[in-house]
């Protein structure tokens, strides 16, 4: 019964020249002091995705690939929307220096991880423990799994930053909470209201089977987010009942 997932937030994606949709930018914002948000619109009929693929994405004037997770869902095409974390890697650099509203981009989607209706349907628990950017397909999965016909008794989301400023799509857990999402915060590195100042760990996945009821036997668990923080809680998730 029980599955256990566990991604880090980014992925080095490798350039094909095959099976690329154009993608224009309709909409960007800062959502984070280091975090973009970009709407792009998709003219090709044929493009699809599942809720936690990402797209390899590439911009006309580089010839390095970028490979970001997709935040939103597929019901919402031809918009999809992406989150971007600054770094010196030339596509996320672009994005988020130099990227305007109707810029031209072409994109694939693909990846290991993809969650769909039905999906994890016998499963008493979908926990989705995210830190940092790995938010972004976490928070596509649990917007599909709230709003699947068949999905798991019951859906739960942990989301840790650094930094309060640094916990994005505050809306859009809130409305996760509406469909009866359990959501919890957590931020490691400094008082933040709504949030615990702690890192996430096993004894929270414990006290959150206790407090719903939810048997951690049959618990499917997905891990996005940095190197350190996925080798600190894989152990332990494993050690009860998750399997590989």
């Amino acid at each position: 019964g029980s599955r256990f997932m566990a991604s880090g937030a980014g992925h080095a994606p490798t350039p094909e020249e095959e099976g690329f949709s154009k993608a224009t930018i309709v909409e960007r914002r800062r959502i984070t002091p280091t975090t973009v948000f970009l709407g792009l619109e998709i003219t090709d009929p044929g493009f699809s995705f599942k809720p936690g693929n990402w797209v390899d994405f590439v911009i006309p004037s580089l010839q390095t690939v970028g490979g970001y997770s997709i935040n939103s869902l597929p019901r919402e095409l031809p918009k999809l929307s992406l989150a971007v974390k600054e770094s010196t890697h030339p596509p996320a650099a672009w994005v988020c220096q130099e990227s305007e509203v109707g810029h031209v981009v072409d994109i694939k989607s693909g990846g290991t991880w993809q969650w769909e209706d039905g999906m994890d349907a016998d499963a008493d628990l979908l926990l989705l423990i995210a830190g940092g950017i790995g938010i972004s397909p976490l928070i596509s999965i649990a917007r599909a799994a709230a709003e699947a016909s068949s999905r798991p008794k019951r859906v739960s989301l942990m989301y840790s930053s650094r930094t309060e400023a640094e916990l994005a799509f505050r809306n859009e857990i809130e409305s996760l909470e509406g469909l009866g999402v359990v959501t919890s915060l957590f931020c490691t590195g400094e008082v933040a209201a709504g949030a615990a100042q702690e890192r996430i760990s096993v004894t929270h996945v414990e006290d959150l089977a206790k407090a719903t009821g939810a048997d951690l036997e049959k618990t499917v668990v997905y891990l996005c987010g940095p190197p350190e923080m996925i080798d600190t809680l894989v152990d332990g998730l494993l050690a009860l009942g998750n399997s590989l």
